[in-house]
């Protein structure tokens, strides 16, 4: 469905609505009249629902698409650099220190 079937839902209800309130329905009918605006409200809701999920999905092909071509885009790093890891023997304390290296 499209914006303006939703449009034309919410008048329809609308109208339902304002005969209800002016007594234009006999007390058979209500139940009648009263599916009916039901049966619209849940159409609606529906049309609502399946919008949103197809937003949902092109936002995620969206994502995934620009995720490829970024990847595309970085060069393969075929080799990882090794990291180098050199650990002190000594430890610097204070009275390592002469007087000399501090200038």
């Amino acid at each position: 469905m499209t914006e303006v079937h939703n449009d034309i839902i919410d008048s329809v209800v609308h109208i339902i609505d304002t005969c209800a309130e002016r007594g234009a329905f006999r007390g058979k009918e209500l139940q009648g009249v009263g599916n009916i605006r039901t049966a619209l409200q849940e159409l609606k809701r529906r049309d609502i629902e399946e919008v949103e999920q197809m937003a949902q999905q092109q936002a995620i092909a969206a994502a995934q698409a620009q995720a490829e071509m970024a990847m595309a885009t970085v060069p393969a790093v075929e080799e990882k650099a090794k990291p180098v890891t050199k650990k002190s023997t000594k430890k610097n304390t204070e009275n390592d220190w002469e007087e000399g290296d501090y200038k």
